[in-house]
């Protein structure tokens, strides 16, 4: 299983739906993604990442660690007024414009 299925499964599977949850490849080797989840309302910044990683715990080894660049994080609300879809350029659409 490569690195882009596992991470999404792990993500899935800690935060189902209806929460989204994306991952993609980042460069040659890396993968970065997003979770829209209502859990994160009212928390900060520190705290959306330790609940990304206790999902994540032991699941991936350190070196498949480093290469999880990033994981963004926001409610729905604040993800709102975008499409789903963090990254222009994936062959997906692109944000909305203002």
């Amino acid at each position: 299983m490569g690195l882009i299925q596992k991470t999404q499964g792990i993500l899935k599977k800690a935060f189902p739906a209806p929460d989204l949850v994306d991952v993609e490849r980042h460069g040659v080797s890396r993968v970065r993604g997003l979770v829209v989840s209502s859990r994160f309302q009212g928390l900060n910044t520190f705290e959306r990442e330790d609940l990304v990683n206790e999902a994540i715990g032991d699941q991936l080894t350190t070196e498949e660690k480093h290469k999880v660049v990033m994981i963004s994080t926001s409610t729905p609300e604040e993800h709102g007024e975008y499409l789903f879809t963090p990254f222009p350029g994936n062959g997906k659409k692109a944000r909305k414009s203002s």
